[in-house]
């Protein structure tokens, strides 16, 4: 479990970038951004959450996606939700379009509105 990881965020097809936040299997927590087209990306350490929430979130996404096993829309925004397990040699990414709400996406809406509550909320300037 130690290369798992869970990304969550938006993409926006006409920039072709992956905004959003990162949790490794240590409990790190990062905003990152990353081009679908390229290996490497930023990131930037956020916070970090306790080893319990890292089992719970790895369970929860990755028994959603053994019972959802395909969610692609393409749209000019996109929403998505990924798993990583380099050790398994295995990464899935659910994306669907942000604007609607659907049947198809409803799990995947919910952990990711779920997993936005972890993002501490930005220092007041």
């Amino acid at each position: 479990m130690r290369e798992i990881r869970i990304r969550w965020g938006d993409w926006i097809d006409s920039t072709a970038v992956l905004t959003g936040h990162e949790i490794d299997a240590q409990g790190k927590l990062f905003a990152y951004q990353a081009s679908p087209y390229s290996v490497k990306y930023l990131r930037d350490s956020v916070s970090h959450i306790d080893t319990a929430q890292v089992c719970y979130w790895v369970d929860t996404v990755r028994k959603t996606f053994l019972r959802i096993q395909s969610l692609t829309v393409h749209a000019p925004h996109m929403r998505y939700v990924e798993y990583q397990n380099p050790d398994a040699h295995l990464s899935l990414r659910a994306v669907w379009d942000s604007r609607f709400e659907t049947y198809g996406s409803k799990e995947f809406r919910a952990i990711f509105d779920s997993l936005q509550t972890l993002v501490p909320p930005p220092p007041k300037q």
